[in-house]
């Protein structure tokens, strides 16, 4: 039926609109080929609202839910859309019920919002589908210029003002900050979205009223330290977003209440419950390290001196010493000894040098140099950091020269984008030589064994 359909648009056109017309006149045509005239009828631009309004009060659901969806198509250029689609929020049926209130993102005005919030009163628990509808339709309609405004100034029962609360969740504006703002000091959401608002007011929230709405979601939440974590998390990813820069120092004292709060629940020097105070901990050391917060070195050094097996104790030392190397350029030092520690963990050893590469300068580099004899697996991570400055590639060249790096190294993609960057014509000249006669890597891996090994001799 719908490649008949096709063929009567697309090859006969205007002239089957009576005929078409006649189907839906016919009180014996069926319900599927009662919607493919409709459909057909609109395609063709000759689907009078008379039949629109004729169609909505179908007995079939189908067509009744097919009259809705191209009135979803058509939107404001037809009169009767708009008086349709809100008689139908009341549909018996529960699709013709989703796709009215779908109907009402065409016509974005307070109204529509209203309409589709008297819906969400008498919507059961059981469907999802129509609930996820009213949500999204509200968002959308939140989208549109003016709407928002109006919503501000309007007052709204509980239930409602909880809904458009969390639809402003993915609506960017200044309006949707003021509007959650207002929400949050009556009023609270779930535990999941609770951190996401506050993102949302950092991002957007003006300047004046930014300060006071941080301290009051830290008071209220600092006995949570999953809660406290998760909104103070968001609320610097709030920040970075903004268009505007607000004072660097507004977090400060909240990163070092955290910092403390977390360092008193999971000590650094407890290793019972790891698993569950790495996150936590490795946003202590975080923290520790943006906001320098020298007090707290102490517990930034047990983190890094504690050794365990592991890809997230790994993680956790090499946090801890990135916080160290920011609170202090003279702490880079203790990464000597560790990437000459043939005990250490290679995990770990990777770890910092990779680290490294974050503080270039002649003391990382003189850092890089001093490892002797590095294993094979390390020395990727070794090269690109010491290739980071122009004096740090003079001596990985020489160190290739004299056999310490191997050269093809010098050719893994990375490694070559990191060593081509800001390169002399001289130092390009070298590498050029010390990479003559390699092979690109990826040829490399594709070589046949047959090549390699020679099994016939």
């Amino acid at each position: 039926r719908m490649e008949a359909t096709n063929q009567i648009v697309g090859r006969i056109g205007g002239e089957a609109v009576a005929s078409l017309t006649a189907l839906l006149n016919d009180q014996e045509t069926s319900a599927r080929e009662y919607v493919h005239g409709l459909w057909a009828l609109y395609r063709l631009g000759s689907l009078p609202d008379k039949i629109l309004q004729r169609s909505i009060d179908s007995k079939s659901p189908l067509v009744r839910l097919h009259t809705m969806r191209i009135l979803g198509e058509i939107g404001p250029a037809s009169p009767v859309s708009h008086e349709i689609g809100v008689s139908s929020l009341k549909d018996p049926d529960p699709h013709v019920q989703r796709a009215a209130v779908e109907v009402l993102m065409k016509f974005p005005d307070i109204s529509s919002v209203k309409q589709a919030l008297e819906t969400s009163r008498s919507v059961s628990v059981e469907d999802t589908h129509l609930m996820y509808t009213i949500r999204l339709t509200v968002r959308n309609l939140l989208r549109a210029e003016g709407v928002l405004q109006s919503v501000l100034e309007e007052q709204w029962p509980e239930n409602e003002e909880r809904l458009i609360a969390e639809a402003l969740l993915e609506v960017d504006s200044p309006l949707s900050a003021v509007f959650l703002s207002r929400f949050l000091s009556r009023q609270a959401l779930s535990e999941k979205k609770t951190p996401l608002a506050y993102r949302q007011l950092a991002s957007a929230l003006p300047g004046r009223e930014l300060e006071k709405t941080i301290q009051d979601a830290m008071d209220r939440n600092i006995d949570s330290i999953a809660m406290a974590t998760s909104i103070l998390k968001n609320i610097r990813r709030g920040l970075d977003q903004r268009a505007d820069k607000v004072q660097p120092g507004i977090l400060r004292p909240h990163a070092i209440r955290m910092a403390n709060r977390i360092f008193e629940a999971f000590p650094p020097g407890d290793t019972t419950r790891a698993e569950e105070a790495f996150d936590y901990q490795s946003f202590a050391a975080e923290l520790v390290g943006d906001f320098g917060i020298r007090s707290l070195e102490g517990p930034m050094r047990a983190l890094f001196n504690r050794k365990a097996e592991g890809k997230e104790a790994s993680q956790l030392r090499t946090a801890a010493f990135r916080s160290l190397v920011k609170l202090s350029n003279n702490n880079i030092d203790l990464a000597g000894p560790i990437l000459q520690d043939e005990h250490e963990s290679l995990e770990f050893r990777r770890e910092v040098a990779k680290l490294l590469g974050e503080f270039p300068g002649a003391r990382t580099t003189g850092i890089l140099q001093k490892v002797d004899n590095p294993p094979a697996a390390l020395q990727p991570f070794l090269v690109s950091s010491m290739a980071a400055t122009p004096e740090g590639k003079d001596i990985l060249f020489r160190q290739v020269r004299q056999g310490k790096i191997q050269a093809r190294v010098l050719l893994e993609p990375q490694i070559e984008e990191r060593i081509l960057l800001n390169i002399s014509k001289a130092q390009r000249a070298e590498y050029r030589d010390l990479v003559a006669n390699l092979l690109p890597v990826s040829e490399e891996k594709e070589k046949p064994a047959s090549d390699e090994i020679p099994w016939d001799k």
